[in-house]
């Protein structure tokens, strides 16, 4: 469900937009449209714009399927985007048995824009998808370095349905041992 926000207490000081802290408190952001509307009118009318969940951490990647909007629990809609590269360290990102982002029958119908960052060291096995299992909307601007991808797997889309990848850049591992 989309939700709209207002929020407050807005100014515009040296270029940049504040928002006071006090004026809310979000801790579960929904998607929807974020209105700001200035309490000086002249210096800043309106500002509207569409919600972009940015993902910063690998937990956030884990979960950004709960940043997106459903009608029918399997496609999801939304905009999502990475704000800096994300890398496990020493560990790897795993996407196998109980931890899936997107599920089969899941489709992204949303837009993940990559920003020129990294996402490193992703692990996908045991016939999984991928970070998103069915595109039908656009995913952009992303790098996968250091992937690990076992059996009929994918590290990224496992079916681009209506959908299109855009910029993107694979680089790692494949062993598909049982394929004739």
């Amino acid at each position: 469900e989309n939700t709209d926000i207002t929020l407050t207490g807005i100014s515009v000081s040296n270029g940049m937009l504040r928002i006071p802290a006090e004026s809310f408190q979000i801790d579960n952001m929904p998607t929807g449209r974020l209105t700001l509307v200035a309490e000086n009118e002249a210096v800043l009318h309106r500002i509207t714009g569409d919600f972009v969940w940015v993902i910063q951490t690998q937990e956030e990647l884990y979960t950004m399927k709960q940043h997106l909007s459903t009608a029918d629990g399997k496609t999801y809609t939304g905009r999502l985007a990475l704000g800096a590269d994300i890398d496990p360290g020493t560990g790897q990102l795993q996407i196998s048995g109980s931890v899936e982002i997107f599920k089969s029958a899941d489709v992204f119908a949303g837009s993940f824009d990559g920003r020129g960052h990294s996402i490193y060291k992703i692990s996908v096995s045991a016939s999984r998808n991928g970070l998103f299992s069915n595109v039908s909307g656009t995913i952009k601007n992303l790098k996968l370095e250091d992937c690990d991808v076992k059996a009929a797997s994918a590290a990224l889309v496992g079916y681009v349905l209506t959908g299109t990848v855009d910029s993107v850049y694979v680089q790692g591992t494949l062993k598909a041992d049982y394929l004739s």
